[in-house]
């Protein structure tokens, strides 16, 4: 490129970005109609791929806001917004494109909440965020990005989380509520909500996918219906047509129901719909594929096979379950043997059983990858970490009982998962329990569209624990199948399985090495 054509560019690209701050400057629409957005497959503006009802929204949502901004004094209409919208329609990205544009070009100094259910949720709105301004130099000059602060000439952002301790005395003028109906308390709500009283004309917008019938969220959202400061939006199922309509429906195959009706339907659900993690054919899979490989209750592992170990301890109430399981050449999750003991306030599990144990598959199963929950285990790992590979398990971390929730649920799907017949018997009163058991009276706990198992008063969840343990850690380690329904399983080719070290990101949040596309489940 000649120097002359390189000068002519650059001023031509400077003009636009001068247009563009221009045109930002008037309105919020001037900066949708600027703003270069991260679309698929490439970058686009905003408005050449807005659909209607994303320009419709603009009607109601936009006016308070630029009112509270400086650029609408003669506004007095309603000054809230709740919109309900199914997963993909642009919840958070919309609400990080609306917080850019007030600290680039508010005419006044606002201050911005912004609230989401924890950490990770709000993690997402600020790379919305700063992902475009990335895009947009002219808008990437004029803000800073922290993870929990964030600034601009027109003013502050603030994150808070519902899971952490709020605080009265907050004085902020915007609120933006992210995915409000997966908060599990409404506490940081009535702070957020009583506090703005102390900047008279502060606007609120909560933008959620719907929730479950008798929850506070329900009972504050049929609440603002029938207050005129309140505009409610409730989406009538998908309005999207950016989505790809055969990956919705296997998203759906592979979602508890209740779920599926929440996230994608966008519908208020009883929340006996969403108390099912698997129903009894889902776990029968695991059964019958054990079957048809002649699988048994096995003390030792093949040669050549790298095998994983995990122990779930609990001294008491709960039990102590220990498990050993790999993964064959098809792909398949096998567990190959599964004790466990029951301790009593009495007689609490003793540490050196589980040590013994540990001795015996070490020397039986090739000496494995042993992974364990340090809770009450520490000298346990430091013990054996010394002689074996031994990776600690954070089972107190939600992201992975999401992880393992997930990851479980859709092996079974695409009958990837097998068990020898009834794993760790316990005699309960006069019946026997077993894995199937366990898992059948499993509920569900859900954090915006990702779920995770959880066992109701009295009953347990320890063996699926036990198993979850492994599998995670070997899908950690290994090449990823095609997720798909089991209708139209596909098999991958045989891969090397040699273990390494876990790494928890990627594809549910796990970093799993790609030989095939693999397509991303709860995205």
């Amino acid at each position: 490129m000649q120097t002359h054509d390189r000068k002519e560019m650059i001023q031509r690209l400077a003009n636009a970005h001068a247009i563009a701050e221009v045109a930002s400057a008037r309105s919020i629409k001037g900066y949708l109609d600027s703003v270069v957005i991260d679309s698929r497959p490439e970058p686009r503006r905003f408005a050449h791929i807005a659909h209607d009802w994303q320009w419709k929204r603009l009607d109601y949502m936009t006016p308070p806001i630029e009112a509270l901004c400086g650029l609408r004094p003669e506004y007095h209409g309603p000054r809230n917004t709740w919109e309900t919208l199914p997963r993909g329609h642009d919840k958070t990205t919309g609400l990080a494109r609306l917080c850019n544009w007030v600290l680039a070009f508010s005419r006044k100094p606002i201050e911005i909440v912004a609230a989401a259910a924890d950490f990770d949720q709000a993690a997402l709105l600020v790379e919305s965020m700063s992902a475009e301004a990335r895009l947009n130099p002219w808008l990437a000059k004029r803000i800073t990005y922290g993870a929990k602060r964030i600034k601009g000439p027109g003013g502050i952002l603030k994150i808070l989380t519902a899971d952490s301790a709020t605080s009265f005395g907050l004085r902020c003028d915007l609120v933006v509520c992210d995915e409000v109906t997966h908060w599990k308390k409404r506490d940081l709500w009535d702070t957020l909500w009583s506090g703005r009283q102390k900047r008279p004309g502060a606007v609120f917008v909560v933008i959620t996918n719907a929730g479950t019938l008798g929850s506070w969220q329900h009972e504050i959202i049929e609440t603002v219906k029938e207050d005129p400061t309140w505009t409610v939006y409730e989406a009538p199922g998908q309005l999207t047509s950016w989505m790809d309509q055969e990956a919705i429906q296997r998203d759906r195959a592979l979602l508890p129901n209740g779920v599926a009706r929440r996230v994608i339907d966008n519908v208020w659900i009883d929340p006996s719909e969403e108390s099912g993690y698997l129903t009894r054919s889902d776990i029968a899979i695991g059964s019958t594929v054990g079957q048809e490989l002649n699988l048994q209750y096995t003390t030792s592992g093949l040669h050549g096979i790298e095998y994983v170990a995990s122990v779930d301890y609990g001294a008491r109430k709960d039990r102590t379950v220990m498990s050993v399981m790999h993964r064959n050449p098809d792909g398949i999750y096998v567990l190959d043997m599964m004790d466990i003991i029951q301790g009593t306030p009495e007689h609490p599990v003793s540490i050196a059983s589980v040590e013994d144990w540990l001795e015996r598959v070490i020397l039986g199963f090739n000496n494995p990858l042993i992974v364990i929950d340090p809770w009450q285990m520490e000298g346990t790992v430091q013990k054996f970490e010394n002689r074996s590979r031994v990776e600690r398990f954070d089972g107190r971390s939600g992201k992975a009982n999401y992880e393992m929730a997930e990851l479980l649920r859709s092996l079974l799907e695409n009958r990837q998962l097998a068990w020898y017949q009834n794993p760790a018997p316990l005699l309960k009163g006069r019946k026997t329990e077993s894995l199937p058991d366990e898992m059948a009276a499993l509920i569900i706990k859900t954090s915006g569209s990702a779920y995770r198992f959880d066992h109701t008063n009295g009953l347990h969840d320890d063996r699926t624990v036990s198993m979850g343990m492994c599998l995670v850690t070997i899908a950690g380690q290994s090449i990823s199948p095609i997720w798909v329904k089991p209708s139209s399983l596909i098999k991958t080719p045989q891969v090397d399985y040699t273990l390494k070290r876990t790494n928890f990101n990627g594809m549910f949040g796990l970093d799993l090495k790609q030989s095939v596309p693999v397509r991303k489940i709860f995205g």
